[in-house]
């Protein structure tokens, strides 16, 4: 699993043991049933840096309207 975090993190501000560290057992096991992706985990991946970066006050750069 390591090596294809470290596919998916390649690029990003986190590391393969971060994103294995916030990962359920649940998804862990479902990953290696192949119910799970390597897309998604990317995906999971990115979500965890833009969580991060919001948590130090940083807005993404997609965030281009004020929401209500």
């Amino acid at each position: 699993m390591l090596e294809t975090l470290a596919d998916v993190c390649r690029g990003l501000d986190i590391t393969p043991v971060e994103v294995k560290e916030a990962l359920a057992p649940e998804d862990i096991d479902d990953w290696r049933k192949g119910a799970i992706s390597g897309d998604t985990l990317a995906t999971f991946a990115r979500s965890l840096v833009q969580r991060r970066e919001m948590d130090r006050g940083k807005r993404p750069a997609h965030y281009t309207e004020q929401a209500t």
